[in-house]
């Protein structure tokens, strides 16, 4: 979306990052790195979009930056290299929203990622490997989403191609290779680091991509069953990552991360948790009257399934009707 000529990024993305900035920096010297990085924003501006005053989309695209030179931890070895991975990730992100360019510029980027991954994985470790396996499973899922996948031109069978299955290879690779190796290292790190906010940041994005990366494998083989999404929600229940989300999305004040913490929550048939979850949304994103909805939901909580009735308990009790 354009504002003004200058590309902008949601308020969702910007309320990811500045709950954890501000815990490090003082909002005039946040607007005083973004104004240097190019973005002309005042500290007034910053600060009514922490208080949720502020509801636009803004041209803040340097704060992916500011954010990690902020938070990074001193000890993070190869930092270098683990930076260069997430801000081609940022850059991607940037890009994904101007459509009307055409993919070709996508592909180029996906490309860079992918190469940056194959000559630098080998040398690093801990969590600066953990990122570029992150930013590696992220590039997968989104060449899938826009069908950049390349045809192997070589293979004999190249005339028998199914996208489909290409696909599938793409989305297993992402979720068993990259995303599930990144967060057992992440939450390894979690549970012996005092500073956790740089960490929860990519744990919490790991276990969206992984649910969405499930959810697309669902959809192209068990669209009735829901079998992979069911398995890593009942994965993530186990081990306590659907509370993360709920706290997360309080933390951060997003609607949408404690709505798919309540998916996540049902489908690992823990319905009380999910009721917890979509409280949560209810009060970050009032209801009106007798309805409630996101704008980045594709389909409505009442019309999926296994949403209908915990939505409808839910609903009632955050607005006094049981």
């Amino acid at each position: 979306m354009a504002n003004g000529g200058q590309r902008t990024i949601s308020i969702d993305k910007l309320r990811e990052f500045i709950p954890h900035l501000k815990s490090r920096l003082p909002i005039e010297e946040m607007s005083d790195l973004l104004r240097g990085r190019g973005d002309d924003v005042d500290y007034e501006k910053i600060r009514r979009i922490i208080k949720g005053d502020v509801t636009r989309t803004h041209p803040m695209h340097g704060i992916s930056a500011v954010f990690f030179d902020a938070l990074m931890p001193p000890d993070l070895p190869d930092m270098e290299i683990a930076r260069d991975a997430f801000l081609m990730h940022e850059l991607i992100a940037i890009s994904w929203t101007r459509q009307e360019r055409g993919d070709g510029e996508l592909s180029m980027q996906f490309e860079l990622a992918e190469s940056h991954y194959r000559q630098n994985r080998g040398r690093v470790d801990g969590v600066s490997g953990a990122l570029l396996d992150y930013v590696m499973g992220q590039v997968k899922l989104r060449r899938v989403d826009r069908k950049l996948i390349e045809v192997d031109t070589d293979s004999k069978d190249s005339a028998l191609w199914d996208a489909t299955l290409a696909e599938l290879k793409l989305l297993r690779l992402a979720d068993s290779r990259y995303l599930h190796q990144a967060l057992k290292v992440l939450k390894d790190y979690r549970d012996v680091s005092e500073n956790t906010s740089f960490v929860d940041f990519f744990y919490v994005r790991s276990l969206e991509a992984r649910f969405y990366a499930n959810y697309q494998i669902d959809l192209r083989q068990h669209k009735d069953t829901l079998v992979h999404s069911r398995k890593v929600a009942k994965e993530f229940a186990e081990a306590d990552d659907i509370r993360v989300l709920i706290a997360n999305a309080k933390y951060t004040g997003r609607a949408l991360v404690a709505y798919n913490a309540a998916e996540l929550a049902m489908l690992a048939d823990e319905s009380e948790l999910a009721k917890e979850a979509l409280l949560a949304a209810f009060k970050l994103h009032p209801p009106s009257v007798d309805a409630w909805t996101l704008p980045e939901l594709v389909e409505h909580p009442s019309s999926v399934p296994y949403m209908t009735d915990v939505y409808a308990r839910a609903l009632a009790s955050f607005l006094g009707l049981n």
